[in-house]
Order: structure tokens, then sequence, then C-alpha cells
């Protein structure tokens, strides 16, 4: 009889140390804890790093894509091509009028200046791909008319290998087919265009 008590005293004796150790480590672990607003403040931290680290840099491929609007810069010989956001979807180099200042009449070798819009888009022979723009506009052509002279027409975006800057008749022309077939699709007939103007007249 003594040798079983001794055997259950043995066993809840193991018991009772391996509950009290437990209880033990608990406690020094909840007094050991980082006040609530450290360990949430470093949580937040880790969270914005990560955040940070997940976002991609900007670029062109973050547009929206569908493009609304077109400026030319005259003096840098530059074409943009903007989205809704007004953010930029493409660059290009152009080539522009032989002449600067803004376009009158028929043959002047001139490139428009102001706001008009995408008119029309087509195959041509020569150029192969032609944005028209809505030069001119009734304004433009009572002015020449007043003249004596036309105003002239067809003056688009299109295909021109010049090294020249000044080298088109008046068009907005870009160095590559593979340009022209890029804007072809990327614009819309509609689409706003502004033509700034030359600083050199």
């Amino acid at each position: 009889m003594k040798k079983i008590f001794l055997i259950f005293s043995t066993i809840a004796v193991f018991f009772f140390l391996i509950l009290i150790n437990s209880y033990g480590a608990a406690l020094q672990n909840l007094y050991s804890q980082k006040p609530y607003e450290e360990i949430s403040k470093n949580l937040y931290t880790h969270l914005e790093e990560s955040y940070k680290k997940s976002l991609k840099p900007f670029s062109p491929a973050d547009c929206l894509g569908e493009v609304v609007k077109i400026v030319v810069d005259k003096p840098k010989n530059k074409m943009f091509l903007y989205d809704t956001a007004d953010c930029l979807v493409k660059e290009y180099d152009v080539r522009l009028g032989v002449n600067y200042g803004q376009k009158h009449f028929e043959g002047d070798k001139k490139t428009p200046e102001g706001t008009y819009v995408i008119q029309n888009k087509y195959f041509s022979g020569k150029y192969e791909k032609f944005l028209s723009i809505s030069y001119p506009t009734f304004a433009q052509i009572k002015y020449a008319q007043s003249k004596g002279l036309s105003a002239g027409s067809e003056i688009g975006i299109h295909f021109f290998a010049s090294e020249k800057k000044r080298g088109s008749m008046g068009c907005i022309t870009v160095k590559t087919k593979e340009e022209i077939n890029e804007i072809y699709d990327l614009v819309n007939i509609g689409t706003k265009i502004i033509i700034l103007p030359d600083k050199q007249k």
C-alpha cells in the first residue's frame, strides 16, 4: 500500500512541477511583452514597407492607355500623347514644316498652330497611314480667301524619313513606319490635337 502511495505521490509531484514551470514561463512572456503601442507601430511600419516594396515604378505602361489628347510642341519638335488622366502615354520626335509660324496659305510650307481634332484616318498611297487634322477651320478659309488665296488642306500626321527637324511641307511627320503604325492604332478620330506656336516667326 505504501508502495502504491509513493508511486502516486511521485506522479503528482511530477505533474505539479510541470504545471508550475508552464505557468512561470507564461508569466515571464507576459511581463516581457512590449507595450501595445510599440507593437502596433512596428506592425504598421512593417506593413507600410511591404506595401512600398510591392509598388512598381511609374512607367507609360501604367497609364490608362486610351489617348484623348495630342500636344505638338513646335519649338521642341516633339509630339506627346496623353490619356484621360493626363498621363503621358507616348512621346515622339517629329519633323515639321520647313518655314516657321502659323500656316495661312496653301504652299507656305508651315505647320498649323492652335487647337484642332483628328478628322480622319486612312491609308495613303504616298504616306501609307495618314491621320488628317481639322485644318483649315472656317475662319482660316475666310482669311485666305480675303487675300485671294487658298488656305490649303490635307494637313496631318504621317511617316516621312527625314533627318531634318524642319523637313516637311507643313504636316507633322515621324521618322519610322513603326511609329506611324503605333500612332495610327492609339489615336482615334475626334482626338483633340493642340499645336503649340513657334517661338521663331
